[in-house]
């Protein structure tokens, strides 16, 4: 009966461990391509794996940057305001992971050419309440 019960305690131990680790691999791969909109092309995705991550795509002809927004907000994502003047463009922040993660994306906008997306996001690990995120 020992023998059972700790097979069983292993075994649904090691199956815990592959699906976080499917799951973990899973996100990791998909990460930043959520705030890609559909139908963009030249998709490049800069920093996965790390606290700061850069996506820059040509949009679509008929797309403009309030579709961004507009994606952002479909997303989960809320408009945020932060006290910077370094930020031409909005700013959107998004909690994950029970808020233990604290995500803030400023779409950066490019004068120069008005059809690409050029989007800087960082992450924050809150660890306790009195450590914050930079905004």
């Amino acid at each position: 009966m020992r023998k059972i019960a700790l097979a069983l305690t292993l075994g649904g131990l090691c199956a815990l461990t592959s699906i976080c680790v499917l799951g973990l691999l899973t996100s990791w791969y998909r990460e930043g391509t959520d705030l890609v909109l559909p139908g963009a092309s030249d998709v490049r995705i800069d920093g996965r794996g790390t606290a700061h991550l850069h996506i820059t795509y040509d949009l679509a002809p008929d797309q403009r940057l309030y579709n961004v927004r507009d994606h952002f907000l479909q997303q989960g994502w809320r408009r945020v305001r932060v006290q910077n003047f370094e930020h031409t463009g909005p700013v959107f922040g998004r909690r994950s992971w029970l808020g233990v993660i604290q995500e803030v994306a400023v779409v950066n906008p490019n004068p120069a050419r008005s059809s690409m997306a050029d989007i800087s996001v960082v992450r924050c690990l809150r660890i306790a309440r009195w450590v914050s995120c930079p905004g």
